[in-house]
């Protein structure tokens, strides 16, 4: 019986969001897209339309 469950949405037991930065440009690098590890961090938070749509304008 489960008697409790934790949601970590913030990265307070695991901070995961340098891999998914790392992960996120090496899928774009990968697919002929120049983006750099400051475009993702500048994108944090936001919907993937919209890091799809700034790749595009940024990057042609």
């Amino acid at each position: 019986m489960i008697k409790a469950v934790i949601f970590d949405m913030d990265g307070t037991l695991i901070d995961s969001q340098p891999i998914w930065y790392q992960v996120s440009t090496d899928f774009f690098q990968k697919n002929g897209f120049p983006v750099t590890m400051d475009d993702m961090i500048k994108l944090t938070g936001s919907p993937v339309a919209k890091l799809v749509d700034y790749v595009l304008q940024a990057h042609g």
